[in-house]
């Protein structure tokens, strides 16, 4: 339905693709934590996976056919999410491929930007936004596979909210040390998530300095 160009309600709604991304990423940070556990893993944080869903489409919504195969792969990643086990944990891992898909579109859409605008700048925090997320997702897998794998982290599920804060607290270079990766694998992924996180913002910020420049001399 967001194909059809004559709708100017359609045309509204991807027009404000980032900022509804960027609006959704906020609330699965902010809004789960003030759930119980078992409502949270019971509707809270399957709705907002579904939101998810559907926000991270409007920014992949122009390739069409080939959108529409990338949002199977991230429906199919939700449903497997749902069970426990090794099915969650399938789960988890093509989730996060799903949102690294639409991350590096959303990135190839940045880059490709003549000018810089607000939307643009809210697709540029998305971006960061979503390399955290795919942080917490695979740290969350880990977790799974590895009870042990990080220090003082609820067991299963319990844990999503705690490496989620972890996650964007390793790219944020803050680094409080209440939690910690305490074997090869989560260290790993702590170091790889803290390099693209940092690689990120340099390339962002050097791509929109230069579009500013050259809109400021161009005029």
């Amino acid at each position: 339905m967001f194909f059809v160009k004559g709708d100017k309600k359609e045309l509204l709604i991807t027009s404000y693709k980032y900022q509804i991304l960027f609006f959704i990423m906020l609330v699965n940070i902010l809004l789960p934590g003030f759930f119980p556990q078992e409502m949270r893993y019971a509707f809270v944080s399957p709705a907002l996976n579904i939101l998810m869903l559907g926000s991270c489409f409007l920014v992949i919504q122009k390739h069409r056919k080939t959108a529409l195969y990338i949002l199977m792969l991230g429906i199919l990643g939700v449903v497997f999410n749902w069970f426990e086990g090794y099915a969650g944990l399938i789960g988890l891992v093509i989730f996060s491929f799903f949102i690294g898909i639409v991350a590096f579109e959303l990135f190839s859409d940045l880059v490709a930007k003549k000018n810089i605008g607000v939307s643009e700048i809210f697709g540029a925090f998305d971006g960061y936004m979503l390399i955290g997320y795919i942080g917490a997702l695979l740290s969350l897998a880990i977790h799974f596979i590895e009870p042990a794998a990080y220090s003082n982290i609820a067991e299963g599920r319990e844990g999503s909210q705690d490496l989620l804060y972890f996650s964007y607290i390793t790219m944020l270079t803050v680094g409080y040390g209440d939690i910690a990766p305490l074997i090869s694998s989560s260290k790993g992924l702590s170091i790889v998530l803290g390099l693209v996180g940092q690689f990120y913002l340099v390339v962002v910020v050097a791509t929109f300095v230069g579009k500013f420049l050259m809109d400021s001399n161009s005029k």
